[in-house]
């Protein structure tokens, strides 16, 4: 087991110099471009899959390698990693950074919160409109990843709110009322409500009246956790001698469920649900925008130009006029 322990210790050591050896028959037997080059990207998947070596190094082993077995020259490698697409790309990231740095994501994702209200289907419409705009600029994952805390803070203030005002009405419900409404409600109770009758034991060893219980005690009756309604219209004495208490049993799958659930309410969790999904859906679609919005976009340019390099027609305005009313089209069914 010792030797097991040491060996799993050892693991990305071994992976980092076990396969290049193990994979190295390959370019050996067969010394052709097409094998090293196969060898070469074998060794860089599995040094990305295992993650031996950080994922930026095994980016680097082709620069080293494809010298080393002929397959290109350095000067052809080195262009390749030093592409417009690549420095784009370092320029969005360095955008993204001062973005973040300076919460300039926040300040317009709060802007979109206080113009579209409270009201689910304009905050999910807000939240959509804010994550379009900042996915043109800068990849959907960096923008997702921005968006969405500031979404789960104004949903938590959201079901805090909710929570607050539901207990404002029950604190209401329960303030004391005239004779007359007590007499009605005891003739009318609810089909939730049991009627419990007490007769005093004459044996020395008598039980608390529930009568006396405190309004905010809470007792467990039968495993049910019953909460005794001790309003004092709910007292009353049959002929004198029996107190009658109505018990509240609470609905113990409705109970266990919203137990277990870390929202209050389906419908609280529905719009957590729509809420998170729209930020996800609209940084794809913001991402369609602009070329600069993700990667993919970056390559079909490339790729494009380099198999037509004389039909100049995809450029940053080409890609905004043909893409912004797909766009929008797009975020509009899908707030819908």
């Amino acid at each position: 087991m010792d030797l097991f322990r040491k060996l799993w210790k050892a693991r990305k050591l071994i992976v980092v110099v076990f396969i290049p050896l193990s994979l190295l028959p390959l370019p050996l037997i067969h010394p052709t471009s097409e094998a090293c080059c196969a060898y070469v990207l074998m060794v860089t998947a599995v040094y990305w899959v295992s993650e031996a070596v950080p994922l930026g190094a095994a980016a680097l082993v082709p620069a080293f390698l494809y010298p080393l077995f002929g397959v290109l020259k350095s000067s052809e490698v080195a262009a390749e990693y030093c592409k417009d697409t690549t420095l784009l790309l370092m320029g969005v990231i360095c955008l993204a950074a001062s973005i973040e740095k300076w919460n300039l994501h926040k300040r317009i994702a709060l802007r979109m919160v206080m113009i579209a209200g409270a009201k689910p289907g304009m905050l999910v419409l807000g939240f959509m409109c804010c994550t379009v705009f900042l996915s043109m600029w800068l990849s959907n994952t960096s923008t997702t990843a921005m968006v969405m805390p500031i979404a789960e803070a104004v949903l938590q203030q959201l079901i805090c709110t909710g929570l607050a005002d539901n207990h404002d009405d029950s604190e209401t419900a329960e303030a004391p009322e005239d004779d007359s409404a007590v007499s009605d409600k005891e003739d009318n109770l609810d089909k939730n409500q049991l009627e419990l009758l007490y007769r005093n034991d004459s044996s020395d060893c008598t039980k608390q009246e529930l009568s006396t219980l405190s309004e905010v005690q809470t007792g467990e009756v039968n495993g049910l956790g019953l909460r005794p309604v001790c309003h004092q219209g709910f007292i009353r004495h049959t002929n004198g001698h029996l107190p009658q208490v109505a018990i509240e049993i609470p609905n113990v799958k409705r109970v266990k469920a919203r137990r277990d659930s870390q929202y209050p309410t389906k419908r609280d969790h529905m719009i957590c649900k729509c809420l998170s999904l729209s930020i996800t859906y609209a940084a794809t679609i913001g991402g369609l925008i602009t070329i600069t919005g993700t990667s993919t976009n970056l390559i079909f340019a490339e790729q494009f130009n380099t198999r037509y390099p004389d039909a100049k027609v995809i450029n940053f305005g080409t890609w905004f006029i043909f893409s912004f009313p797909i766009a929008i089209i797009m975020l509009v069914l899908t707030w819908l």
